[in-house]
């Protein structure tokens, strides 16, 4: 006689395309940042030259504009993260599996279980949605 193999367990991602467009954003700022940080030297020469200082600030304040933009992406990044990690440990928790790393199952790992099998997460959609769909693995 064989038993049927453990079912898989689903979390809904509510949040994925919001993760997506604050990743967006962090990339873009760092971009404009980094461009604004090597757009600073030719400034500083034409405010030497020209005797001004005016367009090395507002060279500067537009660098500062976009880190400040990069450290809000940065810190709603980690936000959802932390979110969807406790999530999924709590539904892992509910599920009978206990103690299992959430963190390494986001990464893409496979994570042994008490119940004796390993854990696979991966990331699924539809019309419907978007969801983590956490399948055992032999």
């Amino acid at each position: 006689m064989s038993f049927p193999g453990p079912a898989p367990i689903i979390v809904p991602d509510a949040r994925a395309s919001s993760r997506f467009a604050w990743m967006i954003v962090f990339y873009t700022s760092a971009g404009l940042a980094l461009l604004g940080v090597f757009a600073l030297v030719p400034a500083l020469f034409t405010a030497f030259s020209e005797g001004t200082i005016r367009p090395f600030l507002g060279v500067s304040g537009t660098v500062v504009l976009f880190m400040i933009v990069m450290i809000v992406a940065v810190i709603v990044l980690w936000s959802h993260q932390s979110a969807l990690t406790t999530k999924i440990r709590d539904t892992l928790t509910l599920a009978g599996h206990p103690g299992v790393d959430a963190k390494r199952l986001l990464a893409g790992r496979r994570v042994a279980s008490p119940a004796g099998y390993f854990l696979a997460l991966r990331r699924e959609r539809n019309e419907s949605g978007r969801w983590l769909r956490i399948d055992p693995v032999p």
